[in-house]
């Protein structure tokens, strides 16, 4: 552990709390707009978020006393989002193992600190020596005595945000603070990076096809590349690419945590921004006009003028992602227009539809996360949302990734 002080005030659950898993990328672009992708670590660091409201003297003065001596300390905090709570009255008698209710997809890890705790008065630090199911192992024997039933969380060990703004409203309380702590590197622990996602695959690369949550509306900026030189009155551009580039924005809402860590290991699969995976647009890219048959490789379309915009891309606009109301999903890439309201695709659709009621049918982008950091930003303890954006690539094959 490298810990030097402890910060224990509970957050305030009005306010949100934030966890963030960020990645590290090295992004090398050329004037086409093909990119050079480093991976520069090997695990993500965590970020944590949240907001205290003292409500009394002696939480009034821990937290003055904690930040006005914290300058360069590196603050053991505990992970509020990822409590469980032991299932066994411990004691000194207990030894180094104990159970608790469920420790799974929360993130402790080997060599670092949990804590036991109740209050700011009342805690316990010990490091983590081994993770059982429902169960650790500690390097030695707690020195208190603790009912069953006592939180444990996860610790994180980092610095606490520099500058903060105290608001007296009364002797014995403060307006919301806001509290940011980022992790500090601790070579004795052994660390998670997720994987096991459940995504499918398309001609070998990952689809994330979670639908966002169409209540905070799918965003997407457009950037195109043009390279211009303006003389007196007149500009003379010259391009080295004729396609653009999509960043789209999503929201997704998650119910539990078993949600959530789906997008989480796919997330540290994908390394933030070092790797490439399909992704739908979620926007009406395509309007099919009538049902098809399971046989058929020509839809019938509202014109989107495909064969003079789309036809010469090399990735995006030349993929389509169709979800029927069943759940059931068809990847197709299109190949032809044979007129303005018809595209031709590369196989037969292999399911037949009668109704287009529900029917989703967009394009199928290949890109990256645009960010290197995922945030799970939590509600409560078991419903939590993510933003993320996403950002498209020109090519399957014009981008090189590095470790």
């Amino acid at each position: 552990m490298i810990v030097e002080d402890y910060f224990v005030l509970d957050p305030d659950w009005q306010y949100h709390i934030e966890i963030g898993r960020i990645w590290r990328t090295s992004l090398q672009l050329s004037i086409g707009q093909t990119e050079k992708r480093a991976r520069l670590k090997s695990y993500p660091s965590k970020r944590l978020l949240f907001t205290v409201v003292p409500f009394s003297a002696d939480e009034n003065n821990y937290l003055r006393r904690k930040l006005y001596r914290g300058s360069g300390k590196i603050f053991g905090v505990p992970i509020w989002t990822d409590r469980c709570a032991t299932t066994q009255a411990i004691s000194p008698a207990t030894g180094t193992t104990f159970t608790v209710n469920d420790n799974s997809l929360r993130q402790f890890e080997v060599g670092a600190p949990l804590i036991l705790h109740e209050d700011i008065n009342n805690y316990e630090v010990k490091e983590i020596v081994s993770i059982g199911s429902n169960s650790f192992t500690i390097d030695s024997s707690f020195t208190g005595t603790w009912a069953s039933g006592v939180n444990v969380y996860p610790v994180l060990q980092g610095r606490i945000n520099s500058s903060h703004t105290l608001i007296e409203e009364t002797t014995y309380g403060h307006a919301p603070l806001v509290m940011e702590i980022t992790e500090e590197y601790d070579e004795d622990i052994t660390r998670t990076v997720y994987s096991g996602s459940s995504f499918s695959t398309y001609l070998g690369y990952p689809v994330l096809n979670l639908e966002p949550n169409r209540v905070s509306t799918p965003e997407s900026l457009i950037e195109v590349f043009p390279e211009v030189t303006l003389f007196m009155s007149r500009g003379l551009d010259y391009t080295h690419t004729t396609e653009g580039q999509i960043r789209s924005a999503f929201v997704w809402n998650f119910e539990s945590r078993s949600e959530a860590y789906e997008l989480v290991k796919f997330f540290d699969e994908q390394c933030g921004r070092w790797s490439n995976f399909w992704y739908p647009s979620w926007m009406d890219d395509v309007v099919i006009t009538s049902p098809f048959d399971s046989s058929d490789t020509v839809l019938n379309i509202e014109d989107i003028e495909w064969s003079t915009y789309w036809s010469d891309t090399k990735a995006n606009g030349r993929y389509i992602y169709v979800l029927l109301p069943d759940g059931t999903e068809i990847i197709r890439k299109i190949i032809g227009a044979p007129s303005s309201t018809q595209i031709t695709v590369d196989s037969a659709m292999g399911t037949t539809i009668t109704s287009l009621s529900g029917v989703i049918c967009c394009f199928l982008y290949m890109g990256r996360f645009n960010v290197d950091e995922l945030t799970l930003e939590y509600i409560t303890e078991q419903y939590m949302g993510a933003k993320v954006e996403l950002a498209t690539l020109q090519d399957i094959t014009g981008t090189t990734t590095t470790t």
